[in-house]
């Protein structure tokens, strides 16, 4: 039987939240079999879902764009 998973990863960069959310958006037009349900200005949020295929359900995703301070986002 299959099973739901939560996995979550976090990592810094040296970059302001708006540079790094404009670069995130153009990045995942690029991703095959992903498509972009919504995107969240205000939130800072991207979501993606992919489809089913032989051995998955499919996946969502979600990106989410945290400032730290001025130059450094999560």
């Amino acid at each position: 039987m299959m099973g739901m998973a939560d996995y979550t990863s976090k990592f810094q960069v040296q970059f302001s939240m708006s540079d790094v959310f404009a670069s995130c958006k153009e990045a995942v037009k690029n991703l095959d079999k992903t498509q972009i349900d919504s995107v969240n200005e205000i939130m800072h949020t991207i979501t993606l879902s992919t489809g089913k295929t032989l051995f998955s359900w499919g996946e969502i995703l979600t990106i989410t764009i945290l400032q730290l301070n001025e130059n450094t986002s999560e």
